[in-house]
């Protein structure tokens, strides 16, 4: 008894309901991060380097590629407390011939967990597209809106590691997220004389005098600068559009972009920021909430009208990115190929460098970010 093939032919019928076969697509989107187009991102330094200046590069968001690791393992960068003595400390500093043995400085070791999570998502559609006027390139559409997609989500998980510790993936417990705890910020400076994100009322902005008292601030925390080219050692401050409305209206602040265009529009205080003042680059981060509202346990009513601004120092995260993790790949037929899809992934992780102080896991220490809470109303809600 024969097999009988059965064939359905129509004049209609669209060339991209055919199946898709083809090679994994690599992608690296780091690259094309908003971090890293702005200059953020930079290597993690090997061993060698332990006895240099600094054991990392001096960019804020350190990039960790050469490792090894599954979809939900603990990467954890072990470090240890510079040695501090003075001739008060129990192993103190020893003069003359007083015995240094048994009072030696002991290691104190410090760590930060950078949790790593297998993150994807899909496309489908199905195949007949006869209706289409034009011929549209599903395949490829659907491959490029998930790379941009992905890159959107490797900028948020970095913003989500700032302000919570983690990668979004990481601290999420819906659709299989690791569901880690997030940790608490240690250094909140909130803008003019609230002590709180909750005291904060519309005359706590963001202006020239709050970037003087925050470079204070950042002084007193030991935050180590940032070396970006064309720059000398700053710390950038990442703000959001409302508060760079209010910046932008001090006179003081404005005075020092005037004398700084005096100098030519080649002047480094017009490279990639908007401004630098005390020290500090200020630049503006596209988008409504990257730079993240406070929230109503912080403020309460008052929640919509702040913005939590990021100040950066050195090694302010780590973002580990497993090398050929990120792949668009095709759905298998199904529907006798009616039905056809991609999904992009990528293995990666971003921790904050909240350093474990104690063996209980419960008080961290940061000397590489602030979260600056100022007033920052939307210009519509102020004007009415």
């Amino acid at each position: 008894m024969a097999l009988r093939d059965e064939f359905t032919r129509s004049g209609a019928r669209s060339a991209l309901s055919q199946r898709f076969w083809g090679a994994d697509m690599h992608y690296e989107v780091a690259d094309l991060t908003w971090f890293k187009q702005a200059g953020m991102i930079g290597p993690f330094k090997s061993e060698k380097a332990a006895f240099s200046d600094r054991k990392f590069t001096n960019y804020p968001i350190v990039a960790i590629t050469d490792f090894e690791k599954n979809p939900g393992d603990r990467m954890t960068l072990p470090f240890f407390n510079q040695f501090e003595t003075d001739d008060a400390s129990t192993n103190a500093v020893k003069y003359g011939t007083d015995t240094l043995v048994d009072s030696e400085q002991n290691f104190v070791f410090q760590n930060v967990d950078v949790y790593i999570n297998l993150e994807r998502t899909g496309a489908g559609w199905l195949g007949q597209t006869a209706n289409y006027r034009a011929g549209i390139n599903i395949k490829e559409l659907g491959a490029d809106g998930l790379r941009l997609w992905q890159v959107q989500r490797h900028d948020d998980s970095i913003f989500a590691a700032l302000y919570n510790s983690y990668s979004t993936g990481v601290t999420s417990s819906a659709t299989g997220g690791l569901a880690v705890t997030a940790i608490t910020h240690p250094n909140i400076y909130p803008a003019g004389d609230a002590v709180s994100i909750g005291d904060l009322d519309s005359g706590d902005v963001l202006n020239a005098a709050f970037l003087e008292n925050l470079q204070v601030e950042a002084n007193t925390k030991n935050i180590p600068k940032c070396k970006f080219k064309g720059f000398d050692d700053v710390w950038p401050l990442l703000i959001h559009s409302y508060q760079w409305r209010t910046l932008r209206a001090d006179q003081a602040f404005k005075s020092e972009i005037a004398q700084g265009d005096l100098r030519g529009a080649d002047n480094r205080l017009f490279s990639n920021a908007v401004g630098m003042y005390a020290g500090i680059l200020v630049m503006v981060v596209p988008g409504l909430n990257k730079i993240q509202t406070a929230t109503n346990a912080e403020a309460g009513q008052k929640a919509t009208n702040i913005r939590k601004a990021i100040l950066l120092g050195a090694n302010a995260a780590f973002y580990a990115v497993k090398q050929g993790g990120s792949r668009i790949i095709p759905r298998l037929e199904n529907d006798y190929e009616n039905k056809n899809g991609l999904a992009i992934q990528s293995i990666y992780g971003v921790a904050a460098a909240h350093w474990l102080l104690d063996d209980a896991g419960t008080t961290y220490m940061n000397q590489s970010s602030i979260i600056c809470p100022t007033w920052a109303q939307n210009p519509k809600s102020a004007a009415a």
